[in-house]
């Protein structure tokens, strides 16, 4: 019997621990849905692809740019996510897209549409 209540335990502490760790240090909320930390996370390391090599296909491209955008429209996304995706989009543009617009401009109208998506989605 003690060695039945031992194990049981052992079994729920140990399950405890990864719940736990899952939600503390998540980058997906309970629902599913990525959080802004997960996503910055994620457009950190896309960066840094890009500054290390461009896409050689199409595909990798266009996988890229998608979750870019999805990150921008995403309900959980604030300044910071939208401020890597900027980084991102810019990066994939290349210089003389990117030379059009200023940062600061192209992360305003951004911000600002974001906002605006966010809010319409609100019931």
């Amino acid at each position: 019997m003690r060695k039945l209540l031992a194990i049981l335990f052992m079994a729920v502490l140990v399950i405890g621990y990864f719940i736990f760790t899952k939600y503390r240090y998540a980058e997906i909320d309970k629902s599913g849905k990525p959080t802004a930390s997960g996503m910055e996370t994620k457009l950190k390391e896309i960066s840094i692809q890009l500054d290390e090599s461009y896409p050689q296909t199409p595909e990798e491209l266009m996988n890229i740019y998608n979750t870019a955008v999805k990150y921008q429209y995403s309900e959980s996304a604030d300044y910071e996510t939208i401020v890597q995706s900027v980084d991102v989009m810019r990066k994939i543009y290349g210089e003389q897209l990117s030379s059009l617009t200023s940062t600061e401009h192209q992360l305003a109208n951004m911000w600002l549409t974001a906002q605006n998506y966010q809010a319409q989605k609100k019931p």
